[in-house]
C-alpha cells in the first residue's frame, strides 16, 4: 500500500490514444518513429530501453509521483491512473531535487 508521506510529486503525464511510454531519452526518436509509421506495433515492439503500455483509464492527464522509502531513498515511480490522489494539493508534495515546477 502506498503511503502519501512517501510520495513526491514529479509532474504530469499526458496520455493520448490510451498509450504511454517510459523512455530513455536516447531512444525517444525510435519510439516516435514506430508510433508514426507502425502504431499497431507499439505494444509488441522491442524498444530495448523503453516500455510502452496501454493505460487502464484511456486518455487524460495523470499525476506522477516518486516513491520514497522511509529513509528518503527513491525506490520507484507511481502514475496515478485511478486518480486516487486527485484531491491532493500537489504543492504538499515536495519536488525531487533538481526538478523544476
Amino acid at each position: 500500500m502506498l503511503n502519501p508521506e512517501n510520495l513526491r510529486f514529479l509532474g504530469l503525464l499526458g496520455v493520448d490514444a490510451g498509450t504511454f511510454a517510459i523512455v530513455d531519452p536516447v531512444s525517444t526518436h525510435h519510439v516516435a518513429y514506430v508510433a508514426e509509421h507502425n502504431p499497431g506495433d507499439l505494444l509488441t515492439h522491442d524498444f530495448q530501453y523503453a516500455t510502452v503500455a496501454p493505460t487502464p483509464m484511456g486518455d487524460g492527464v495523470f499525476e506522477v509521483f516518486a516513491v520514497m522509502d522511509d529513509a528518503g531513498d527513491y525506490v520507484g515511480a507511481y502514475i496515478d491512473f485511478t486518480k486516487q490522489y486527485t484531491d491532493a494539493d500537489v504543492d504538499d508534495f515536495p519536488l525531487m531535487a533538481g526538478a523544476s515546477a
